[in-house]
């Protein structure tokens, strides 16, 4: 119980935990854990907003996020932490798709995309590249967001997530359905 540290990093694991396993409100609970026994650490801060807001977001609880933004984007820079930075960007970005703002939602994805393109992450990328296509496909820009679905296949498949590009061709197919 002394382990603040361990305390703080179980609380991580088990929020990651429950997001994967599709319980999004046990995750924000985990998050909110992290905040509590944070001690005015930038980078655990940023972990545990991310980690709450997105899981607030999966959980359709869309009230407030707009607190969320403002700190997590303060908190993120304050930290210095390019990574900090890119995850949150991509957050706030997510954020904004989600309240279909959608000219805020494509800016923050771009920034975030360029940002994880220059730290080597392919993962956040992808979810960027993923989720322009949805920002496209809300606007109607159905050519836009081919473009952007089929890059999501082409760079997951190159990396052998296949599962992953299984997600990018079911969002193939969807535009497919509407248009």
């Amino acid at each position: 119980t002394r382990d603040r540290q361990g305390l703080i990093e179980t609380a991580h694991g088990l929020g990651m935990l429950y997001r994967l396993a599709g319980q999004p409100k046990a995750a924000a609970g985990c998050y909110r854990q992290m905040l509590r026994l944070n001690n005015r650490d930038r980078s655990i801060e940023v972990r545990a907003l991310n980690g709450l807001m997105e899981s607030r977001i999966a959980a359709g609880q869309l009230t407030q996020l707009d607190q969320f933004i403002d700190r997590l984007r303060r908190i993120a820079r304050e930290s210095g932490d390019t990574r900090n930075i890119a995850q949150s960007t991509y957050s706030i970005g997510l954020a904004h798709l989600r309240l279909h703002q959608l000219d805020q939602a494509d800016q923050h994805f771009q920034t975030a995309l360029a940002l994880a393109a220059t730290l080597g992450s392919d993962r956040l990328q992808l979810a960027c590249i993923n989720n322009l296509g949805e920002v496209y496909r809300y606007r109607g820009d159905l050519r836009a967001a081919d473009q952007c679905y089929r890059r999501s296949v082409r760079f997951a498949m190159e990396r052998g997530w296949t599962s992953i590009a299984a997600v990018a061709r079911l969002n193939l197919a969807l535009l497919y359905l509407t248009s």
